[in-house]
């Protein structure tokens, strides 16, 4: 309205309120500033800023819980932090936070009994500004997921590797199946997390079939072409068209374009050392092309098939098609594919007050849930049970959610 504005603003003035860039604090000329602190004298206060611990953990091995802790005062101080393990005291130690600084604190749990753990770290004692001196964290100790890995009976060399790079992560939550094409006609996709159909020729007509409606109702393929798949002419499932490219040629090509903000690829590293001596051409609408090779043919794409998720590697695992299995990047590679295939890549065992928690994926549109929140009470109402797909987090504390299925799983 281009009228005068005169602002009141009661606010302690601290530092960490400011925005990030300083010209966001520029006021339009008709507006008068009138700050008002809310204390006239200087409140030391400490902080536990953030807690990094793992959502879960698949393996009988001690698990290590990392907080940091922040210090708004002039001077620094020792401050005595606590972690706490469902109600037991589980670890104390003095630390010091420099003025105005923070400094981090590392605390390991013994080996978890199955189910979820709640734990909390503490600053003991609180200072004058309690809320922020106790931050809450979930842990599930789970079964690892299976996961089914599908190949040709002469090629014993991808499944190793594969087998390999996800067994060297300590957090593997995947319990890996190799199977022959042969064995699959009586296989039931839906009882894996995700499916890796590896330079396979051909399948069963029967798990074909249960293999595409398990990908349309929300689950995950994963398809490598190499020989098999070329000498066939046709990708498997979805029968794109499939041509040789690199055999005739005898060159080396590299990778040129890689999108390095997609879960699969983020945080892999370089891949500019890869060789690839062999790879596939494919013919397909409707994909998002996440890596590209140096003629500028596709190497890994995306594509949405109803509510599940396909991704198509045009080349092969077993170290002869490229030597992609013996550089860095694999590991990390195949690490983060499995977590991504497998629905556990966003999964959180802490969260902030005031974001919201995701309740269902796209494959369990319908599927009720219930949250129970943190004062026991239910967070939902019954319609808000089967249609929200996110709940808004107002208050600290440990939110349990119920699936329909069974599944329980606590966040905060």
């Amino acid at each position: 309205a281009r009228v005068p504005v005169e602002a009141h603003l009661f606010t302690d003035i601290q530092n960490s309120g400011l925005p990030a860039s300083f010209s966001d604090l520029r006021l339009p000329p008709a507006v008068r500033l009138q700050v008002h602190p809310v204390t006239d004298r200087s409140v030391d206060n400490w902080s536990v800023e953030v807690v990094n611990a793992p959502a879960a953990v698949y393996r009988p091995a001690p698990v290590r819980v990392e907080a940091t802790l922040a210090g708004f005062s002039r001077d620094a101080a020792r401050r005595r932090v606590s972690l706490w393990l469902e109600g037991r005291l589980v670890e104390s130690r003095e630390v010091t936070v420099p003025a105005d600084g923070r400094t981090t604190v590392r605390f390991s749990l013994a080996e978890l009994r199955h189910g979820f753990h709640r734990g909390e770290v503490r600053i003991e004692p609180a200072d004058a500004f309690p809320d922020d001196d106790r931050r809450c964290f979930a842990i599930e100790r789970a079964e690892p997921h299976p996961a089914l890995f599908v190949h040709e009976a002469q090629d014993r060399r991808s499944g190793l590797y594969f087998r390999t790079a996800l067994e060297a992560s300590p957090e593997n939550a995947f319990r890996l199946e190799e199977v022959v094409v042969e064995q699959t006609a009586g296989l039931k996709p839906d009882a894996y997390a995700f499916v890796v159909l590896s330079d396979v020729g051909w399948l069963p007509e029967s798990f074909a079939s249960r293999l595409r409606t398990y990908l349309e109702n929300g689950g995950a393929v994963w398809i490598t072409l190499g020989p098999s798949a070329m000498s066939r002419g046709r990708a498997p499932l979805l029968d794109w068209p499939v041509t040789a490219d690199g055999e005739e040629r005898g060159g080396v090509s590299g990778i040129w374009e890689l999108d390095s903000t997609h879960p699969s690829l983020e945080g892999t590293g370089s891949w500019q050392g890869v060789k690839f001596y062999r790879a596939a051409r494919i013919q397909a609408d409707g994909v998002r092309v996440l890596a590209r090779l140096g003629d500028q043919s596709p190497l890994l794409a995306e594509k949405s098939v109803g509510a599940g998720r396909l991704l198509v590697f045009a080349s092969t695992f077993d170290n002869l098609s490229n030597d992609l299995p013996l550089q860095p990047c694999f590991v990390p590679f195949v690490v983060r594919t499995a977590a991504l295939l497998g629905g556990l890549e966003e999964k959180a065992g802490s969260l902030l007050v005031g974001e919201h928690l995701t309740l269902r994926t796209a494959a369990e549109r319908g599927t009720a849930v219930e949250v129970i929140g943190p004062d026991g009470s239910r967070a939902l109402s019954l319609e808000e049970a089967t249609t929200a797909e996110s709940l808004p987090l107002k208050r600290a504390g440990y939110y349990q959610i119920r699936r329909g299925r069974g599944r329980a799983t606590t966040e905060l």
